[in-house]
C-alpha cells in the first residue's frame, strides 16, 4: 500500500507510513481472502492518494493567489499549470502541509469505494518427478509456475504466493491425509503425526509472472453497466462501480526496482517462456 501511495503522490516510499487500524473502527466489509486485500484497498489508497493530490493543488493555489484549475500536481510538488498561471517556485508536500493552519486546515484525501468486479486469471503448473516403480516414493525435481498475475504490484511478494500455493498443492498430492481409526477418531491430528512438505520435499520452485492488465473499459465494468441498465429499465435500482485504473507507465525508479527484481526477465524472454509483457525470475 505505502508503495502505491508512494508512486501516486510522487514522494520517496520512507516518506510514507501506513497505520494499521482495527477492524471494529470501520463499517462492514467484506472477508480478507485470496488477493483481495491488494485489490480492494489498492483501489482505495490510490484513488485517496488522487483526491489529496486534489486537495494539495487547492492549497497551492491558495497561496499563489490563483485559480485551482491553474495548479497541477507533478513529481511530488505542485506547479502552475502554464505560462499563464504565473511564474511560481513547485511547492512540495512538505511545503504546502507546512502552511496547512493558513490554507484551510489538515489536508487528507479520501475514497470510499465498493470493490469487487476482479477479472479472472489463469495459471500452468509444470511438474518434473521421480517415481519408484518398487515403493511408489515420489521425488520432486523440478516444478515450475506460471501465473497470470494481473498487476504484480510487489513482485517478490507474488513470487512467494505462487510457491506457497504450489508447496501446499503437492502437500495435498502426495503428504497430506486424514488418517481415521476403527472407532471414527482421527490419528493424527497434530503436525506431530500429520505429514505437510518440508524443505527437504521439494525443490526451489520457479516462479513466472505473467502481466497482462485488464485493458479499460474492463468487460466486467461493461457487464456491470449492462446489468444496471437492465435493473432501472425494470424499475429497480442497482448500483456500479468503475474502478479508474492507471494504465499510464510507472516512474522510472519505480521501473527500475521492478526489474532488478528479476534479474532473469531478458533470458526468459529470449527463451519463449514469456511475452514483452512478462517479467520472469528462475531461482
Amino acid at each position: 500500500m505505502c508503495m502505491m501511495v508512494a508512486e501516486e503522490l510522487g514522494i520517496p516510499y520512507d516518506s510514507v507510513r501506513a497505520i494499521i487500524a482495527d477492524t471494529s473502527s470501520l463499517g462492514h466489509n467484506d472477508v480478507t481472502d485470496g488477493s483481495r486485500v491488494t485489490f480492494s484497498a489498492g483501489i482505495g489508497v490510490i484513488n485517496s492518494a488522487r483526491n489529496a493530490i486534489k486537495v494539495l493543488c487547492a492549497r497551492a493555489a491558495a497561496i499563489w493567489g490563483i485559480p485551482t484549475d491553474a495548479v497541477v500536481w507533478e513529481n511530488g510538488a505542485a506547479k502552475p499549470a502554464g505560462p499563464n498561471a504565473g511564474k511560481f517556485e513547485p511547492l512540495s508536500l512538505k511545503e504546502i502541509a507546512a502552511q496547512f493552519s493558513s490554507t484551510g486546515g489538515p489536508i487528507a484525501g479520501h475514497f470510499e469505494y465498493n470493490a469487487d468486479g476482479a477479472g479472472v486469471s489463469f495459471g500452468t503448473h509444470i511438474c518434473d518427478v521421480e517415481v519408484d516403480p518398487e515403493t511408489g516414493a515420489v521425488k520432486i525435481v523440478r516444478y515450475t509456475v506460471v501465473q497470470d498475475a494481473g498487476k504484480a504490484v510487489h513482485p517478490s511478494y507474488v513470487e512467494g504466493q505462487m510457491q506457497g500455493g504450489a508447496v501446499q498443492g503437492i502437500g495435498w498430492a502426495l503428504n497430506e491425509e486424514y488418517v481415521y481409526g476403527a472407532d471414527g477418531r482421527l490419528q493424527n491430528p497434530g503436525f506431530l503425526d500429520y505429514r505437510i512438505p518440508v524443505a527437504s520435499d521439494v525443490p526451489m520452485i520457479d516462479a513466472v509472472i505473467v502481466e497482462t492488465p485488464e485493458p479499460r473499459p474492463s468487460v466486467w465494468c461493461a457487464r456491470r453497466r449492462r446489468d444496471a441498465d437492465r435493473a432501472a429499465a425494470r424499475g429497480c435500482r442497482q448500483r456500479h462501480c468503475c474502478g479508474d485504473w492507471d494504465t499510464a507507465e510507472p516512474r522510472a525508479d519505480v521501473a527500475a526496482a521492478r526489474a532488478s527484481s528479476h534479474p532473469r526477465a531478458d533470458e526468459a524472454e529470449k527463451a519463449g517462456l514469456v511475452g514483452k509483457s512478462a517479467k520472469a525470475k528462475t531461482m
